[in-house]
């Protein structure tokens, strides 16, 4: 009987572990969500010619100081985010980047964009579920993949920010327009972070030399792990050497916090910097 209490035991306490680790990381997460809410500045970017406009937050590190540089990060959020409230987008990784545990460490701008209500980033029609891999062709550059380009530059000539150190990184939706925006302008980006996304396998050949760390649950029925795994291997069959891939066996879509919150994955993107 002690025997079997004792096993009962042993295989319990990873389960008593585990659980006392997300009740901790809810915990940070939403003391660190009310505290950021307030220190990510509302703005709304208009396009040139004035045909569009997208809210934003921007997060500047405490202390900021036009006389250092700043690594920046474009985050795009998922889907059910999207409106023009400018405030529900600043959860997820806006918070994780932006919470005092990360920026201590690594302290960057976060500028986090907000998608119309109804839009996503990229263009493509919902064909129902789950989401696959396309044929990037068949839809061309949304207007808000070009707004946010512009935006990204306005923000690197009016705040201090390194060139070389300019990031991309998204979940689920966002991680869809991740992968669209870099196929698209590979050159503006230090490194990306994608995670539970589709893509277009077809536009490996622009990714070769792009750090990238892609993540996917095996059980994800929302967007197949199926799409990140073509894309790494159609990176890695042209030679690319810079495509790291994690995927988590057990997990299905939601598995946002796990790259944000493992400190392999947060050294390894601060470390990227687009070649002089």
């Amino acid at each position: 009987m002690f025997i079997v209490g004792a096993v009962i035991s042993t295989l319990a306490l990873p389960v008593f572990l585990w659980g006392g680790y997300k009740f901790h990381r809810k915990q940070y997460f939403l003391s660190e969500k009310k505290r950021v809410r307030t220190e990510y500045a509302a703005h709304i970017y208009t396009s040139p010619d004035h045909n569009f406009s997208l809210p934003y937050r921007l997060f500047l590190p405490q202390g900021y100081s036009n006389s250092r540089e700043y690594p920046m990060v474009l985050l795009l959020h998922r889907g059910g985010l999207g409106g023009d409230d400018n405030l529900q987008q600043i959860t997820g990784g806006a918070v994780w980047l932006a919470s005092r545990r990360l920026q201590e460490k690594y302290p960057a701008i976060i500028v986090v964009p907000q998608c119309p209500e109804e839009k996503k980033w990229m263009d493509k029609p919902f064909k129902g579920l789950p989401y696959r891999n396309h044929n990037q062709d068949l839809y061309p550059e949304s207007t808000i993949e070009k707004v946010l380009v512009k935006l990204v530059k306005k923000i690197s000539n009016t705040y201090s920010v390194d060139s070389r150190r300019i990031y991309i990184a998204g979940y689920s939706m966002g991680a869809t327009g991740v992968w669209d925006i870099i196929t698209r302008h590979p050159s503006i980006f230090a490194a990306a972070i994608v995670i539970s996304g589709e893509n277009d396998p077809s536009k490996a050949h622009r990714l070769v030399n792009m750090p990238i760390w892609a993540f996917h649950g095996a059980r994800d029925d929302v967007a197949l792990a199926d799409n990140s795994r073509e894309m790494v291997n159609a990176i890695r069959k042209l030679g690319g050497k810079k495509i790291k891939y994690t995927e988590y066996t057990f997990s299905g879509h939601g598995i946002e916090w796990y790259a944000y919150l493992d400190e392999e994955v947060m050294e390894w993107f601060w470390s990227q910097r687009l070649k002089e």
